[in-house]
């Protein structure tokens, strides 16, 4: 075949095999119209029969037909928000709002979830789009409100929801966006009569109802809410709903054989609800009845279809019980069926807290939370995980939200109770506390800290009294012996106080709180060596307790005792090597006895454990500050800044070795002593410093300024004297600088003596 007859033969056969490969692709694209209607419409007959796994399978094959199939992927959308997954819901409603920006329901439900997941902005800006296309949308208008009330206004929720019952007045879920507003506005009447406007509308719909008595019980009218939920019994005969709302208000009373009572009564009309046997088991639990309770929850396990619900039920129960193994292998059997089950993951979370685990409870707790915002128990869970991270700022704010979303959470007020004791706030404290207390009388932890704040306010009588009468319940109670003794010291009963601590040594010889105040009381009486003595005793017994040997060393060197109480450091050195408390007293020692590069030295063997460790850092700089190496210095206060942005002390002491520089940066010089001063305006030393930074800068004036207040405050040190007088003269103020001068010169010995004199000469 010559060459010019195969190129046409291969031409003719790559045109037909186009034409081929042309036929087969439109074939294709029909097949996949085809293909994608089949299972989206297989999708809604599955849908209809409330098949959800089988219609979400059906329009995932649509949607792998057609990525762009819009419909497909509301739909989907709204199954799996039915089903309860709501972040994979969020992905498909978002998609398919994206690819139809009519689908105003899809705009609406992805901006709901996004405010359920508390992204205000996000959520706002989803409500904005649907209310510019269709001004008066009112579930828009709906979420708006909800989004003004979260951001406390008010005023803008009742506008916005004014305007949804004005476009859609019948539309029967708007009155509980609204009575949420006139609550917020402080209006309980209408805040009733929006939801009784919402059961009027639709009286068949039970969440209407429970919103009501939950109303009636926040604004303590327990006798309309016992009314209205006996009411609910009749008129919602086949659930347990009512039944377990009774038992809620019964129990927020303290009234748990009336709940008891009510729960059975459910369970005797509804033998097959496993709610109303979780609830009985909860009761038994409240009850101190655990093995009642523990068969309560057996039983749900064979009547409910949720099975790893009660399951996470009954490993909470263990967890509770302190069996945390068989917690443990609960929690592994549920999440080895679903590896996502909240309730589950949450006493997952508990057990690793128990580990102390923190990390990895918190990251567990945190991933929760994102789905279920306003999980109360977990917001407290989350709040023990920060407070264990010693993150006391945020574990605070984990605890008051708990309190908010859980008001009868005896733990999560006990939590709280606890940040306003370290506040130094008694008075809350002692509320939160009373509160714990009354939801659960036997709340150990509770009453300390009602005796500490008692304590703390100066009842010291009544917080005796308190931790006496706990003492007498539980005589072998470490915890209550010492604040008893504590108490005891308070009112100056030394030896009571000395009893108690005695006593706590009895029984936990490791306690070395106890120990020091035995030795704090023996040392108050002038009796160190006693103490020491008595210290000495307990060390002999446990000599592996750092803390024991810690106060040892502390009172060797109480006694001026400094080679023992070196001695005592070392050895807490070698048992604790992280811990700063040893090395920084060691190396103040050393600095005592002038032995300045040791000191650093010491400084510096704790800062390789602990490299941010800001009181040794400080430390190394002043001590090479000392020893004139002022280019170290400058560097160790770097350091320090490096951690402590805004610690004034290392920024004064940076900014005065600058200013002393030949070639200074005396900007930067400026700006750390300001930040010194604005931290500590009323120090003469920082007055000083910004007025050298001033007098370098040529600022004579503003130095004058900050020299006269250093003098003023500190009228016996001849430097800042001497200062004022350098910028006096800059300012050609003569006489006042001559007089700043020799009251420089007659208050001794200073570093800048003799250029104090020869300028006193000069100016002579």
């Amino acid at each position: 075949m010559s060459d010019r007859v195969s190129r046409i033969f291969r031409a003719s056969s790559l045109a037909v095999a186009l034409l081929v490969l042309c036929a087969l692709i439109a074939g294709c694209g029909e097949n996949l119209e085809k293909k994608k209607a089949r299972h989206y419409d297989a999708a809604m007959e599955y849908a209809k029969k409330d098949d959800l796994k089988a219609a979400i399978v059906e329009l995932k094959n649509a949607i792998q037909a057609d990525p762009k199939f819009a419909n497909a992927r509301y739909q989907l959308g709204l199954l799996y928000l039915k089903n309860q997954e709501p972040q994979n819901a969020f992905q498909e409603l978002s998609r398919a709002a994206s690819l139809d920006p009519a689908n105003l329901d899809a705009l609406l439900k992805t901006g709901e979830l996004l405010f359920l997941g508390r992204q205000i902005a996000e959520s706002r800006q989803q409500a904005e789009k649907i209310l510019a296309a269709q001004p008066d949308h009112a579930e828009a208008l709906a979420l708006k409100a909800n989004l003004d009330l979260i951001e406390n206004n008010p005023t803008a929720a009742n506008d916005a929801i004014t305007r949804a019952i004005t476009a859609q007045p019948t539309l029967d879920r708007l009155y509980l966006t609204q009575a949420k507003v006139f609550t917020a506005m402080k209006d309980p009447a209408k805040a009733e009569s929006s939801l009784r406007k919402a059961i009027e509308l639709k009286p068949d719909n039970l969440i209407y109802h429970q919103a009501l008595a939950a109303f009636y019980m926040d604004h303590q009218k327990y006798g309309e809410a016992e009314k209205h939920l006996t009411a609910m019994i009749e008129a919602f005969p086949t659930s347990g709903q009512p039944f377990m709302g009774l038992a809620s208000l019964h129990m927020s009373r303290n009234q748990p054989d009336k709940a008891e009572e009510i729960v059975r009564a459910g369970i005797a009309k509804l033998p097959d609800n496993p709610d109303l046997v979780l609830i009985l088991g909860d009761i038994h639990r409240r009850l101190g009845r655990m093995n009642e309770a523990e068969e309560a929850y057996k039983s749900a396990l064979t009547k409910t279809d949720r099975p790893l619900d009660v399951k996470a039920a009954l490993a909470d129960f263990y967890f509770d019980q302190d069996k945390f193994d068989q917690a443990d292998q609960t929690v592994k059997a549920i999440l080895a069926e679903n590896e996502k089950h909240s309730r589950g993951r949450l006493v997952q979370a508990k057990l690793l807290l128990v580990d102390n685990k923190t990390q990895e409870a918190l990251n567990i707790l945190e991933d929760l939370l994102k789905n279920q915002p306003l999980w109360g128990e977990a917001l407290y869970q989350k709040g023990l995980a920060l407070f264990g991270q010693g993150k006391f700022e945020l574990s605070k704010e984990a605890a008051m939200e708990a309190v908010k979303q859980s008001p009868n959470d005896a733990d999560a007020h006990t939590l709280l109770a606890q940040h306003h004791l370290m506040n130094n706030d008694p008075d809350a404290a002692g509320r939160e506390a009373a509160i714990a207390l009354k939801l659960a009388p036997s709340n150990f932890r509770a009453v300390v800290i009602v005796g500490k704040s008692l304590l703390a306010k100066g009842e010291k009588k009544r917080a005796l009294q308190l931790f006496t009468q706990m003492s007498q319940a539980l005589p072998e109670s470490v915890e209550i012996l010492q604040n008893k003794a504590a108490a005891h010291l308070a009112l100056d009963e030394l030896n009571e106080a000395t009893a108690a601590f005695e006593k706590v040594m009895s029984l936990n010889r490791e306690q070395t709180s106890a120990l020091t105040g035995l030795a704090s009381i023996l040392v108050s009486r002038k009796q160190t060596d006693k103490a020491i003595d008595t210290v000495q005793g307990f060390v002999a017994q446990s000599p592996q307790n750092a803390g024991h040997l810690m106060l040892l060393g502390n009172l060797f060197l109480q006694a001026g005792r400094f080679d023992e109480a070196l001695a005592a450091f070392t050895k807490v050195k070698a048992l604790t090597p992280e811990e700063p408390q040893a090395y920084m007293a060691t190396a103040a020692i050393l600095a005592r006895d002038r032995k300045d590069e040791a000191a650093i030295a010491e400084y510096r063997a704790l800062l390789e454990k602990q490299p941010n460790f800001v009181p040794a850092l400080m430390n190394v700089g002043m001590l090479l500050e000392k020893s004139g190496d002022t280019a170290g210095a400058q560097k160790a206060y770097q350091n320090v800044l490096a951690v402590a942005p805004d610690l004034p002390a290392a920024a004064n002491n940076l900014a005065w070795l600058m200013a002393h520089e030949e070639n200074a940066d005396l900007g930067e010089a400026l700006r750390l002593a300001m930040l010194a001063k604005s931290a500590l305006p009323d120090d003469p030393q920082v007055s000083d410093t910004l007025g050298w930074v001033h007098y370098r800068r040529d600022s004579y004036p503003l130095a004058s300024t900050q020299f006269t207040e250093a003098v003023a405050k500190r009228p016996d040190n001849p430097t800042f004297s001497y200062h004022l007088a350098l910028s006096l003269k800059g300012e050609g103020k003569l006489d006042p600088a001559l007089e700043a001068l020799r009251k420089a010169v007659k208050g001794g010995d200073f570093p800048e003596r003799a250029a104090a004199e020869k300028l006193l000469s000069t100016m002579q």
